[in-house]
C-alpha cells in the first residue's frame, strides 16, 4: 500500500461538518472533499458526472460477504469497516453517493475547489492530509445469510482480507505538473506507513501509456467507517441495522496510517479502537512531490487488473486556524491561506 504527503491550501472554506444529521466527534482539522470530475471514461452508476460528490454517506453500507466457506449475504445497511460503500443508484441509496465504477484501462480525475500548497510541515495528522476511501470492506470471518438473519460474526480473518481487490496507480498534479506514487515505506511490523516516494515531476497527463517506469501500482485495502462507535453492529439483519440517535460518527479530517494487518483476528470493538475514530481509507502524505501545489487526483488503473476501481471519496485536510471556530458561532466568510502538510499513504502491489 502507499502513501503520499499533504498539499497546503491557499483558499479555504472548508466544511467541518458531518452529514446525514448524525453527531459528529469533535473535528481538529478543517476538511473538504474532491467534489469535480475533470474526466472520465468510468461509469458513475445512475449519477451524471454532475452529481459526483465524493464524499462518505451513512446510508451507503452493502454487506457482501463471500468468504472460502462460499457463504453470501446482502443487506443495505449503515457504512461500517465491515461493509464496503457499494450501492451506486440513487433509488437505493438516497443523497449524495455516487461510487465511481474505474475500469481496468481507465482514468478517472478528480479536482478539489481549491489548490493545497505542498508543504513539510507535521501540524496536520503528521503529514498524512490527503485520504481516499473506495468502497472497501473487511472480510466477516461468519458472513451473513438468510441462515442467520444475516447477522455475522464481526470478527476479522487472520490475516485480515477485503472482498474484492482494488488497485490503480495513483498521480497528484496542479493542472500543469504530475506525479506518481512510487513506493512507500512500513515499519518492521508491516502494521504503519511511515514514509512515501513519488517519480520526478512531469507535464505528461496521467494515462496507463503515460506512467512513468518507477510508478507503482498500489493496492487500496483499508476499510472505511462513517461511525466511531461500536453502537453500530457490522451486519444485525436484513436493511435493520439503524443507529441509535446520537451516534458519534467519525472523524473525516482523521488520517489512518495503519494497514490491512492492523485489524488481523479483530473484532468489531478491537477494530473500531484501531481506527481510533477516524473514518479509515488510505491515506497518503505529499511532502516529497516536489510539487508546489495540488489541485487533482488521478486514478488510472492497469489494463490487467481482475476487478474495477472504486472510488467513493477524496478528502484533503488543513489546520484549522483558531478563528475559523467563530465561522461556526458567528457565520463570519473567512478566507484562510494555510500550508498543507505531507501525508503518508501506504500501498501494495
Amino acid at each position: 500500500m502507499k502513501r503520499f504527503s499533504t498539499i497546503g491550501v491557499p483558499v479555504l472554506l472548508f466544511s467541518t461538518g458531518v452529514y446525514c444529521g448524525q453527531v459528529p466527534v469533535a473535528h481538529a482539522n478543517v476538511y473538504a472533499y474532491a467534489n469535480h470530475i475533470v474526466s472520465t471514461d468510468s461509469s458513475l452508476g445512475g449519477y451524471s458526472a454532475a452529481n459526483w460528490a465524493g464524499e462518505l454517506n451513512s446510508n451507503a453500507g452493502y454487506s457482501f460477504s463471500s468468504p472460502a466457506n462460499g457463504q453470501t449475504g446482502s443487506g443495505h445497511y449503515y457504512l461500517t469497516p465491515f461493509e464496503p460503500a457499494w450501492v451506486t443508484d440513487a433509488v437505493s441509496v438516497p443523497g449524495p453517493v455516487v461510487l465511481a465504477t474505474v475500469s481496468p484501462g481507465a482514468t478517472f480525475v478528480v479536482q478539489f475547489s481549491q489548490s493545497f500548497a505542498a508543504s513539510t510541515s507535521s501540524t496536520v495528522n503528521g503529514g498524512f492530509t490527503l485520504g481516499i476511501h473506495t468502497g472497501v470492506g473487511i472480510t466477516d470471518t461468519v458472513p451473513g445469510n438468510s441462515s442467520n438473519g444475516y447477522s455475522g460474526s464481526g470478527v476479522a480473518g487472520n490475516p485480515a482480507t477485503t472482498f474484492n481487490t482494488r488497485i490503480s496507480y495513483l498521480a497528484v498534479g496542479n493542472g500543469a505538473s504530475w506525479v506518481w506514487y512510487a513506493g512507500e515505506t512500513l515499519n518492521s511490523a508491516g502494521s504503519t506507513v511511515l514514509n512515501t516516494q513519488w517519480t520526478t515531476p512531469s507535464s505528461t497527463l496521467p494515462t496507463l501509456q503515460t506512467a512513468p517506469p518507477d510508478a507503482v501500482v498500489m493496492t487500496f485495502n483499508d476499510p472505511s467507517a462513517y461511525y466511531a462507535s461500536t453502537a453500530v453492529a457490522p451486519d444485525g439483519g436484513n436493511n435493520t441495522v439503524t443507529p441509535p440517535a446520537g451516534t458519534p460518527t467519525a472523524d473525516p479530517s482523521k488520517d489512518f496510517t495503519g494497514t490491512l494487518n492492523s485489524f488481523n483476528g479483530e473484532d468489531y470493538s478491537q477494530v473500531m479502537a484501531t481506527l481510533a475514530g477516524s473514518a479509515g481509507g488510505d491515506w497518503f502524505n505529499l511532502s516529497n512531490t516536489g510539487l508546489g501545489d495540488v489541485t487533482q487526483i488521478a486514478f488510472v488503473v492497469p489494463s490487467g487488473a481482475s476487478n474495477p476501481m472504486y472510488v467513493q471519496a477524496v478528502v484533503g485536510v488543513v489546520p484549522e486556524p483558531a478563528s475559523l471556530s467563530l465561522l461556526a458561532v458567528g457565520g463570519l466568510a473567512l478566507l484562510v491561506r494555510r500550508r498543507f502538510r505531507p501525508a503518508l499513504r501506504r500501498g501494495e502491489h
